[in-house]
């Protein structure tokens, strides 16, 4: 089972296990792939679908650490999930 105390959301509905992380960082992302991988022994699907953005008028307005931000939530989960993901998935079609 995995715990309440999370540097990620976590939601269960029919079977499924749904993980909302709130950063890119590559230990979270290895912390929410090795919990699932504790919990289910494999990962069958990963659908890699986080993003951050504020609508900024003009671009000035944005400081460094909302930019900061963005690009660890966007880019960072992009590039973490599969590839810590990846070993523990059957292999497939692609």
């Amino acid at each position: 089972m995995i715990p309440a105390k999370l540097n990620f959301g976590c939601a269960r509905r029919d079977g499924a296990l749904f993980l909302f992380p709130r950063s890119g960082d590559g230990d979270v992302c290895a912390e929410l792939v090795g919990r699932t991988v504790v919990e289910f022994g494999q990962i069958d699907i990963l659908v890699n679908n986080a993003a951050f953005q504020i609508e900024r008028s003009p671009l000035a307005d944005a400081g460094e650490e909302e930019w900061d931000k963005t690009f660890d939530i966007n880019a960072g989960l992009a590039f973490q999930l599969p590839r810590l993901a990846a070993p523990h998935m059957p292999r497939g079609f692609g």
